[in-house]
């Protein structure tokens, strides 16, 4: 709060500080620079410490494709989870208010650290999984795996449906940093700490759920059926969800008409575009044509990055 003590202390120090000062082009650059140092590094630092002990399951595994595979999901999930643990400052941080930056630019730079965030946790896994496969002897297993896996879509589309699931995996990491950053913007440690409880809770009850449909074939068939109507939900959930953001975001006077129907055509855009790529890997009799829009709907973030503006400007000026 005092900003003089940042100039007090011993004179070494202070020339220092003069000699290599930390400059920044904008208060955009600045603001970037804060929000990761003050938040970003938190998620790469955790998951960093928490894949040694799962990838060191690997040795234990022995020759068991279908452990290896386990072992692998979990370590896949564990970014997404750690992200909606995330930690970050409660509300809007000190003199938030007074910063030479508009919302839009705030909370763009708030987006910014958590995409940046997200990518850093991925680089970790993306680095560390290939060496413990390597050193553990398990490589040839997922090898064998990936090229079974391949084989009835051919390389080409075996290549887009890993990038899909990568760009899935990050940008699942990503919407879970929005959202917890979202609700820790509220300041209400009730609603803070609840969300904490509903997230314990949600992968406490998912974990055995999702096992026991693995186990189950009669729960797979069920599953499959009842997915339309399930994806459905999902979007009509999403899209309710929009649409009670964007009626406040376009009344707010933090975007102009032109900035918001922007967006909203760029949104369309990355929907088809996706479901185009979608309908290229597994258009067919089996897949119907909604099921495919519905995905493509689903996959792209809409509320929580529209959200975001809006939870930091009523942070700000609260």
């Amino acid at each position: 709060p005092d900003w003089a003590a940042a100039w007090v202390g011993s004179a070494g120090r202070n020339a220092r500080a003069a000699r290599s000062p930390q400059r920044f082009g904008s208060p955009g650059q600045a603001q970037g620079w804060f929000e990761w140092r003050q938040q970003g590094r938190s998620l790469p630092t955790a998951v960093a410490m928490v894949l040694p002990f799962q990838l060191a399951l690997l040795w234990l595994a022995g020759g068991a494709p279908y452990l290896v595979l386990e072992i692998l999901v979990l370590v896949l999930i564990t970014p997404p989870v750690m992200a909606a643990f995330s930690t970050g400052p409660l509300g809007g941080a000190p003199f938030l208010a007074t910063r030479p930056l508009s919302t839009p630019a705030l909370a763009a730079a708030r987006l910014r650290a958590a995409a940046w965030s997200a990518l850093a946790a991925w680089l970790v896994v993306a680095v560390a999984v290939p060496l413990a496969l390597l050193w553990s002897g398990r490589w040839e297993v997922v090898v064998d795996g990936a090229r079974s896996l391949s084989e009835p879509f051919g390389t080409p589309r075996a290549l887009v449906v890993a990038l899909i699931i990568a760009a899935g995996l990050v940008a699942s990491t990503w919407k879970s940093l929005v959202q917890t950053m979202c609700i820790r913007m509220t300041g209400n440690r009730w609603i803070i700490r609840a969300s904490v409880l509903l997230v314990v809770l949600f992968v406490a009850v998912l974990a055995p759920v999702a096992q026991w449909v693995v186990d189950n074939k009669g729960a797979q068939a069920q599953l499959f059926m009842a997915l339309p109507d399930i994806l459905a939900a999902g979007v009509l959930l999403k899209l309710i969800a929009a649409a009670l953001i964007i009626v406040p975001l376009a009344s707010s006077g933090l975007f102009d008409d032109r900035t918001l129907v922007t967006g909203a055509v760029l949104w369309v855009i990355a929907v088809f575009a996706l479901y185009g790529v979608l309908f290229w890997l597994f258009g067919g009799p089996l897949i119907p044509r909604h099921i495919l829009l519905m995905i493509a709907i689903l996959f792209i973030p809409l509320a929580r990055p529209s959200s975001t503006p809006l939870a930091l400007a009523w942070s700000r000026h609260r």
